[in-house]
């Protein structure tokens, strides 16, 4: 085979240019060559997978067609607002996201036994307004 490299993707092209069927071993390095380059065009790189709760992971459970963990939707929240510029505040506000139900009575109880803070906090996160309402609708 003179200068041939047998048992390489090269060896295998070297085979095909002479007209000849390539030994085992080129076929085999021909054949992994192609499946690791298979590999990277659908995503793989032979890297690492990213562990839940960062962005990328979030993004491989999107391509993938899944729903998206809990970590990763957080993840990818707090980046989407980094992107628009939002910022929490208070120590309200860093809650606003949960959603609590707490019955109009309850609210206007609590309510009139909180402190000029939080009042004052529950005003901005709220809004005056709807604070009003629930207060007027819980007979107070």
């Amino acid at each position: 085979m003179g200068t041939m490299s047998c048992g390489t993707p090269d060896g295998y092209h070297q085979h095909r240019k002479r007209g000849e069927q390539s030994c085992a071993e080129c076929l085999e390095a021909h054949n992994a060559r192609n499946r690791f380059n298979r590999a990277l065009l659908r995503g793989g790189s032979g890297r690492a997978l990213a562990e839940c709760g960062t962005e990328a992971a979030y993004n491989r459970h999107i391509k993938q067609g899944g729903v998206a963990c809990r970590s990763c939707k957080d993840a990818n929240a707090i980046r989407s607002r980094q992107e628009r510029g939002y910022k929490r505040t208070g120590p309200i506000s860093a809650y606003k996201t949960r959603i609590v139900k707490v019955p109009v009575e309850i609210f206007a109880a609590l309510w009139f036994t909180a402190d000029a803070e939080t009042l004052a906090e529950l005003d901005a996160v709220i809004g005056r307004n709807k604070v009003d309402q629930w207060v007027q609708k819980a007979g107070f």
